[in-house]
This record gives structure tokens, sequence and C-alpha cells, in this order.
């Protein structure tokens, strides 16, 4: 049993490591803030028959004990052997207990990134008292999440890119079931609803990957989108130009309003937009394939002077002719995968904006970032009416165009197209049959989500479409007469060009990247030469009298490769 020295020296080592560590953590501790959720009446420590500490809580009447009081190991080994391969990218446990299940998954997958959810700052105070958790509390990829925290789809965002598994302490099941079923219904409701997102992820991860790697030098030499937060505030509003068909039936209405907004178009649009004779403020380019690239060749925008193109807002991991060719002033976001993220160590941080699998989610959110109030939304029309998945004119439509044959027609391409999705027939806003695809519903569901958590006005415009729920509709003429910026457009975006020239340089840390890639590319020829090494013994392990010898050098091997971490 620990005497009151030893708690106090051991909470003093755990807290000093999250003071280094993890601050956000070490501030709620500081605060000694219970939630008033956090029920537990009394929480006191029980020496297992093995001779290790667990936790025994009251909760009302009933006491429970949140590890095995013979040998809290057997459970955790029990969950380790059933539940993790050692290869898992990303690992959520729903409670921490005295950190015995977080100790091992470290020990068995030291690479895994680990969020934890603990409901109890007792219990998380307990263990930092009776425990040395060095092991877990140095872990470079851990968070952990205190109290009952609301759960939303930012806190889970990350696990698009990697492979998640989903794990919890049985006990708490028992001591916590509202708290247990709430992360868990969150889990899984952000994994149903991004399947699709998460299936291009891994479709696109490779083509990313070498995106990001040939962008690379973009990353010191462009500005970062964090310059413009809030730029609009107070000043202007924002009007989000999607590449729906029915913007077509807008384009009046669009240039009446242009001047009392700012135009933030998706790349799909720009093509149609320029045609009819409006150049937006900005486009937004998130897609990494070769063939969105070309919806922003500067061979179809000829009439238009370099220095009166939008100023295009970019992810990284573009195709690298979309930022190499494109003639106007270019921005950067943050990546949202790895390789762009270990870029940015080294290039300072571009500047978060959220991603929801269509280039229509980052145009909405860029805006909001601009500060822009309102936030007109024209374009989303999320389903598919007389055979047009896009506007007419704009780069899908063009190709298709360019495609057909006599085989290939248009219609077939359409047909396709649509079928890749799986149709469904619904109803759009003027009551007409239309049809509408798994992925626009996905993106149907961002936009429900998120709208409402905006601070700005945030008004759906498009001519035919389906309806956002909870999201205020409204004519786009009916628009214009409401809401008057309260600065000239031309001065704000004057101010805004000036800013954009103002974004310093950060070639002088080039080298320092250039020193990580060759480090990293003397990492990866040892880890070849360790596998190729592994491979050598495999084959003489058949019939071998020496498994003992082989494995040991496997297992020698292994632990080698896993200590590589650049």
């Amino acid at each position: 049993m620990c005497t009151t020295t030893m708690k106090n020296n051991l909470l003093h080592h755990n807290i000093k490591i999250i003071k280094r560590n993890n601050p956000i953590l070490y501030k709620h501790l500081s605060s000694r803030k219970t939630s008033k959720d956090d029920k537990i009446k009394e929480i006191s420590i029980v020496n297992t028959k093995r001779g290790d500490p667990t936790i025994e809580i009251k909760l009302n009447n009933s006491r429970i004990t949140l590890h095995s009081k013979i040998d809290p190991m057997i459970e955790i080994d029990r969950i380790i052997s059933l539940k993790l391969s050692g290869a898992e990218d990303i690992i959520i446990l729903i409670g921490f207990g005295l950190g015995y299940l977080a100790e091992m998954i470290i020990k068995k997958n030291p690479e895994a990134r680990i969020l934890i959810f603990e409901p109890s700052l007792k219990i998380l105070n307990t263990a930092l008292e009776v425990r040395d958790l060095s092991n877990v509390l140095n872990h470079k990829k851990l968070k952990i999440i205190v109290g009952n925290t609301a759960i939303d789809d930012s806190t889970f965002d990350y696990l698009t890119f990697y492979n998640p598994v989903l794990l919890h302490l049985r006990s708490y099941k028992t001591a916590f079931p509202d708290f247990t079923k709430s992360i868990i219904n969150s889990y899984n409701g952000y994994i149903q609803k991004n399947s699709i997102n998460i299936a291009t992820l891994k479709r696109f991860d490779r083509l990313w990957t070498k995106n990001s790697f040939k962008n690379a030098v973009h990353f010191f030499t462009k500005p970062g989108i964090d310059l413009l937060k809030n730029v609009l505030k107070g000043k202007i509003g924002a009007l989000v130009v999607g590449a729906g068909p029915s913007i077509k039936n807008q384009i009046s209405s669009i240039i009446k309003i242009k001047d009392r907004f700012l135009t933030v178009a998706v790349d799909t649009a720009l093509k149609p937009l320029i045609t009819w004779g409006i150049v937006p403020d900005f486009v937004v380019s998130v897609d990494p394939q070769f063939i969105n690239s070309l919806s922003l060749n500067p061979s179809f925008y000829k009439t238009i002077k370099d220095d009166k193109m939008p100023i295009l807002i970019v992810d990284p991991a573009v195709y690298q002719t979309t930022i190499r060719n494109y003639p106007g002033k270019i921005m950067l976001c943050s990546s949202l995968f790895p390789p762009g993220k270990i870029i940015e160590h080294y290039s300072g941080i571009k500047g978060k904006i959220a991603a929801g699998g269509s280039v229509a989610v980052t145009a909405f959110d860029f805006a909001r970032i601009l500060g822009a109030d309102p936030i007109v939304i024209i374009g989303l029309d999320l389903s598919y009416k007389n055979g047009q998945s896009h506007a007419k004119g704009s780069f899908v439509d063009f190709y298709r165009t360019l495609a057909q044959n006599r085989i290939n027609t248009y219609q077939t391409q359409f047909v396709k197209y649509l079928n890749g999705g799986f149709p469904i027939k619904t109803i759009n806003n003027k009551k007409e049959i239309c049809y509408t695809d798994k992925r626009m519903l996905l993106y149907k569901s961002w936009f429900e989500r998120n709208i409402p958590l905006s601070s700005s006005s945030i008004i759906n415009a498009t001519d035919c479409g389906l309806n956002l729920e909870n999201v205020k509709s409204s004519k786009l003429n009916s628009v214009k007469s409401k809401f008057l910026p309260t600065l000239n457009k031309k001065i704000i975006m004057e101010n805004i060009i000036s800013t954009i020239n103002s974004g310093k340089s950060l070639l002088e840390n080039l080298p320092d990247f250039l020193g990580y890639l060759k480090k990293a590319e003397s990492n990866i020829e040892k880890m070849l030469n360790l596998s190729r090494e592994a491979k050598t013994i495999l084959p003489k392990m058949k019939n071998s009298d020496k498994l003992a010898i082989y494995n040991k050098k496997l297992l020698d091997i292994e632990r080698k490769i896993l200590l590589f971490t650049d």
C-alpha cells in the first residue's frame, strides 16, 4: 500500500511529465475542477493477490473494481491478445483506470497513436498517485480526454487517415454505461458517415504522399491561409459557389450580387463562371488527381490577366501541375495527410481547413475561416437531374463531351458515374424527382452537422438541390437586399492582396528539411537491409532444430525496425 509520501512523490513525478508533454491536460488537472457528472462518492486502492494495486469505486450504493482483484494483467493480456495485432495505426481506449491497458498497448505497438477517454478526473488523479506512469505519459502519440466532454466529429477527424481500433475496460461499461455508450455511438457514427471518405483516402494514399513531397518546396515559398483568419469579420459576406448543374439558372443573380460578396468557388466551377463573365475572388482545389488539375489549366483562362485570376487556395497534396502552372496568387492550407504534417514541422503550419470528401466542404470552411458573415451557398445540388452531375461548361462536362464516342456516349459516362455512387431516388427542394447517391448524402450529412456550429449566418440559396436540415434557405435574389458590406469590396481585396504579399518566405528552413529526407532515406535503406536479412532466415526455419536461435534473431530484427522513428 502506498504511503502519503510515496503518493506525493509519484504524483509529482507523473504531473511533471504531463506538464512537459501535455499542457492542456496539465491545465485541466491543475484546476482541480471535478465535473458535476462525476458521480463517484468514494474511491480507494486495493492490493490484488498478485500484489499490484487496483481501484475500487463507490457509485450510488454499489462498489465496482476497475481491475481484477486477483491479477489485473490477466484481463489486460486477454484484451491485447484478442483485439490487437501490433500493426494498428490508432487505438482508442475507453477508461484509463490505473493505466495497465495503456501500458501494454504501448508495449505491444510502440508506434500507435493512442486516444484515451477517461470519464473521471478522480480516477486519473488516483492513478497518478499510485503508479509510475512514465512509459504511458512519455508516449509521443498519446492524447487523454478527461470528463464528459462533448464528442463531435473533430475529435475523430484524424481517424480517416488511419486504421483505428476501439477498446474498453469491461468495468467501465458497468460503472459508466452512458459515457461508454456515448463514445461507442459517436465512434461508430463517425466511421459509418465517413466510410466512403475512408475508402477514397485509402485509394489515393500513395498519390497524396507522392504529390506532397513533389510539392514540398511550395510549403516554404507560399503563404498559409492562417494569414487571412477573420480578415472579413464585420466587413463583408461570402458567396460559396459549388459546381452543381443548378448554378446555370443563377447566372444573372450572381452577376448582380458579386460586388456585395466575396466569391469563393470550387475549382470545377471556375471554367463556367469565367465563361459567363464572372471571376471569383478565390478558387479552392483539393483533389490529388492529374485530371482534376486540368480544371485550372491556364489555357482555359487566356482572356483573364494573371493578376486578375482568383487567389488559389490549395491543399499541398494536389497534383503538382495544379500549383506549378497556376498564373495567379496561391495560398496553402495545412495538409491533412501525414507526409504534409512532416513537411510543416519544418515550414511552419499553414492553417487547418475542413475536409469532408468534397471540395465544396473545403470552400465553405475557407469562407468561415475568413470570418465572412453571412455565408451564402449556391450550386450545392447534392443530386443529379436531367443527366448532369456538374454544371454545364465545367471541366467535368467538357471532358465527358471530349471523351464521348458512339459506344461511350456522354450519357453512358454519366450513368457509369451515377452507378458508381449507388444511386438513390429522392425529392429536391422544388418537389421534383431526382437522384442522389451515398457520396452526396455523406457531403449532405457533413453540412447538416457542421453548419449549425458556425457563428456566421448560413443561407443555402441553391436553386435546385436537396434540402439541408436545420439550414436556412432563401432565393439568391432576395439575399442581395438584406446584406450590405460595411467596407468597399475593392478595398477589402486590396488589403487581402497586401496581406498575402507580406507573407514571409521560409526557404532558410529548407536545408533542415532536406537533412531530414537524407536521414529518412538512410533509415529506409537500413530497414530494407534488415527485412532482407529476415527473409533469408525464414527458409532456414523449416525442419530446423535451431528455431529458438532463429526466433531470437527475427525478434531482434523486429526490435531494430520498430526503433526507427524517421
